[in-house]
């Protein structure tokens, strides 16, 4: 016979690792020898018992990886800032970026406004929503 404290042990442990709902709660059926139902309410139970343990450990990972990436995302920014800014004082003076035509060819020929600086912008928001999101786990 199966131990369910050890078993909702494991769920917790499983579902603290964002392993899959459904992934669960079939190991949990084939464990115990469940039904599908069966299973998912004894998975609804174990978290009930155990939200504020499971968030804990989510939100370790969660703002451990958010702040690698808007810390990344801030160095990719400044590099292509910095080298859009080193492009742009090399210009020959009737190059000048004095309409929206040749400000628009400037970007395009410019490989870090088109690719650096966006990503780097794209990267502080996802760092920024994943921090967010980490103190929403904490607070639940």
């Amino acid at each position: 016979m199966i131990d369910l404290d050890q078993l909702a042990d494991d769920v917790v442990k499983q579902l603290s690792r964002s392993v899959p709902l459904n992934d669960v709660i079939y190991e949990v059926c084939q464990a115990a020898g469940m039904e599908w139902n069966d299973g998912r309410e004894f998975v609804r139970q174990a978290v009930a018992g155990h939200r504020q343990q499971i968030n804990r450990r989510r939100f370790v990972i969660l703002l451990s990886l958010s702040i690698a990436i808007g810390l990344g995302g801030t160095a990719v920014l400044l590099h292509g800032a910095f080298q859009a800014h080193e492009y742009a004082l090399v210009l020959p003076p009737e190059k000048a970026l004095d309409t929206p035509l040749t400000l628009f060819a400037y970007i395009v020929q410019n490989e870090y406004l088109i690719t650096e600086i966006p990503l780097g912008v794209a990267m502080l928001v996802g760092g920024s929503l994943g921090i967010r999101s980490a103190f929403n786990l904490i607070q639940e």
